[in-house]
This record gives C-alpha cells, sequence and structure tokens, in this order.
C-alpha cells in the first residue's frame, strides 16, 4: 500500500453477580488519562436560530425523571468522539428535551463499563471493545446509540517506511498487548495484505504520551487519532505520513453509549430525552453555521486537547469531512460490530462470537430519532 502524504493548513469524549464484576478485570481500555471532574461550561456564542432545537419540548421539565449520570472515557480534555455530548449540555439540548443529567469523564471504557454494570452511572460513552469484550459474562447494560467508523491511523516520518510491509522489524507506537491501539495496529496490518503481521513489528507503548514522543523524537510512527496527527503536525516541521487508515481496510465498530438495563427499565422516559438531545445536538454540529460557536467553546473550555483554536477548528472540519459521528440512523451497524466480535475472538479476548443484536436496543434511539424529528418540525 502506498502511503498517503497529508497536507494541513497550520494558519487556521447494582451489582449483578460476581461472575460478571469479575470479568471486567479483563476488559480492555478504550482511552487513558485522568479522571477530572466536568468543567462547568462558560457562556458561548448562542446558535443560529436556524439551527436551534425548537422551543416545543422545553414544556418537558427535567423534574419529571429521575436524575443519571452519563459518562464519557478519556477524562478531559478528552477525545473528540464525546463532543456530542458537551454539544448539548452548552447549546441547551438538554434543556430543551427535558433531560435530566449530568455528564461524568472517568478514565477508560473500561472503568465506564464496570461503574454501569455496579449502578454508580446510569451509562456512558465508550469505545466498543471493552463492551463486546464484557458482554459474554452478562453484563446488566445495553447499547443504545453509536459511531460506526473509526479514525485510527499509522503515521510515521521514517524515509524507510512507505508501506505496511517496511514495518518489519521497526518500532511502532501503539499499547500492550491486547489493548485497544494494539488491536489498531493488528487490524491495519492485517488490512494491509502486505505479509507483515503484528508479531514482526517492535511494539512500544507510550504510555499515554501518544503526541509527545513523536514530537521529542522518541518514535517515529505510531497509530494515532486524526486529531493527534494534527496536534503533532502542529508542533513540529516534519512530514508526517499516513500509511493506512483503519477505515479504509476493514468495517470495525468504535465506539456507542451503553445504558445499565434496570435504569432503562425505570427511568426510560430520561434515556430517550438524553439521548434525544445527543442526536439534535449532532445534528447541529454538521451545520457549518454552528461550527465557530462550537469550537470556540470546546477549546476555551479544555473539553478537547486543541486549545488552539484555528487548529480545533481544522480538526473539528476534518471530523465533519470523515462523518465521525453519526446522524439518520443509530450508528450500531451489525456488520460492524460483528467483525469487531471476530476480531476479539482471534486477539483471544473473547471465546466465541455472539450475534450483536442479543446486546442492543436499538428501540431507545428510534425513539429518541423521532421526537427530534418531530421538534424539527
Amino acid at each position: 500500500m502506498t502511503a498517503m502524504v497529508r497536507k494541513r493548513d497550520r494558519s487556521g469524549v447494582h451489582r449483578r453477580g460476581a461472575v460478571a464484576v469479575a470479568a471486567l478485570a479483563m476488559i480492555l481500555a478504550a482511552c487513558g488519562g485522568a479522571e477530572e471532574s466536568a468543567p462547568e461550561p462558560a457562556p458561548a456564542p448562542a446558535p443560529t436560530e436556524e439551527a436551534a432545537p425548537s422551543e416545543e419540548p422545553a414544556a418537558l421539565s427535567p423534574d419529571d425523571v429521575e436524575p443519571m449520570t452519563w459518562a464519557h472515557a478519556c477524562s478531559l480534555p478528552g477525545c473528540w468522539y464525546h463532543v456530542p455530548m458537551y454539544v448539548a449540555e452548552q447549546f441547551g439540548f438538554f434543556e430543551a428535551f427535558g433531560a435530566n443529567v449530568t455528564i461524568q469523564p472517568m478514565r477508560s471504557g473500561g472503568d465506564i463499563v464496570q461503574a454501569t454494570q455496579t449502578g454508580d452511572v446510569s451509562g456512558g460513552h465508550i469505545g466498543t471493545d471493552p463492551f463486546l469484550v464484557g458482554a459474554p459474562a452478562g453484563l446488566n447494560m445495553v447499547g443504545i446509540y453509536g459511531e460506526n467508523k473509526q479514525d485510527w491511523i499509522v503515521i510515521t516520518r521514517d524515509p524507510e517506511v512507505q508501506s505496511c510491509s517496511d514495518f518489519a522489524g521497526k518500532q511502532v507506537g501503539a499499547q500492550a498487548t491486547g489493548d485497544a491501539r494494539w488491536l489498531v495496529l493488528s487490524a491495519i496490518l492485517e488490512g494491509c495484505g502486505d505479509g507483515v503481521t503484528i508479531a514482526d513489528v517492535n511494539v512500544v507503548d507510550p504510555n499515554s504520551d501518544y503526541v509527545g514522543v513523536l514530537v521529542s523524537g522518541v518514535l517515529d510512527s505510531q497509530i494515532v487519532h486524526l486529531d493527534e496527527l494534527a496536534q503533532v503536525e502542529s508542533l513540529t516541521t516534519d512530514e508526517w505520513r499516513t500509511i493506512a487508515a483503519l477505515s479504509d481496510l476493514q468495517k470495525r465498530h468504535y465506539a456507542m453509549h451503553v445504558v445499565n438495563n434496570d435504569v432503562l427499565a425505570n427511568n426510560r422516559e430520561n434515556v430517550v430525552r438524553t439521548l434525544a438531545a445527543i442526536v439534535a445536538a449532532t445534528e447541529f454540529m454538521y451545520d457549518p453555521a454552528n461550527a465557530e460557536a462550537i469550537v470556540a467553546y470546546l477549546s476555551g473550555q479544555g473539553i478537547i486537547k486543541q486549545d488552539d483554536q484555528a487548529l480545533a477548528a481544522s480538526v473539528f472540519q476534518e471530523f465533519v469531512d470523515f462523518g465521525q459521528w453519526e446522524v439518520g440512523n443509530n450508528g450500531l451497524d451489525e456488520e460492524y460490530l460483528s467483525n469487531s466480535i471476530a476480531s476479539l475472538v482471534a486477539a483471544g479476548s473473547i471465546q466465541t462470537a455472539y450475534e450483536p443484536s442479543t446486546i442492543l436496543d436499538t428501540t431507545v434511539w428510534d425513539e429518541a430519532h423521532a421526537r427530534v424529528r418531530a421538534a424539527n418540525g
């Protein structure tokens, strides 16, 4: 596979038995970072009248439902795939749809799966793999909304590396065996079809310092997100080349919102309201008229890692162009999920494949989406 040279304009996320809980120790971490509290949102420019949510759902009162805590992995500043939750909060969508919810940053997807299992949080937004690994143990939760596409890429500045096959014998930054970035690197190498597997590569775990090890020159090649590449390019003068993107090679599921089954049974109305707000906020993000206000908030309040607003704007547009956030569908494509399950079986993380439909409740998104459509007239 020939390398893709990327150019960027630099101007410019009640316990249910000992068996299930014990199984959580095997769950993969989706993102790293220290646990922090969610920031107090600062005033931001109001959305355009055309794109703002209808005032009709504002008649719903958050006092009508039991409060929930909705977690996300990566802590803060966090991953871009969690952004719709904060847009829903800052730009009035939770209020408009009558949601009674508090956002809780946490360290990893594995932490959120365990907290959702025990009832310490109502649900949350996580990388898909921790949920898929824990599901066979009988987790007390279901997936209700997700993102199919993964933005993972493998980049290099090593002039000797022009294709996946050139990684043989080279150091490549990822994570420990079985963790998210290790699995991504393995999948990319497999997808390239050049005969090189992860066993042929010297995998290095940067201990969450994915940007720093590239900027300092400790590593020349690594698995990164699109925004991490943007940061590296802004901090170095080297020409960074994307050797391969996972989304071009394999359909593997990326992230999803999960909810505790008891919460869904006893507080479904609030779950639907919360999801409707997130769905509406996601649509709001795809309107170019709202981009400046959204980026100013995300960058200025430490929701994302890019505190330079011009850089953040570039990254935001890149994710929009990539179609990171699902609009008009529930983001729970069974082909993507089945492929992810198969890859976890191959990696030894789970023993037997299962049907994705057994761990999902797509009716929640159906109802939430219908409310968004009704609110928009």
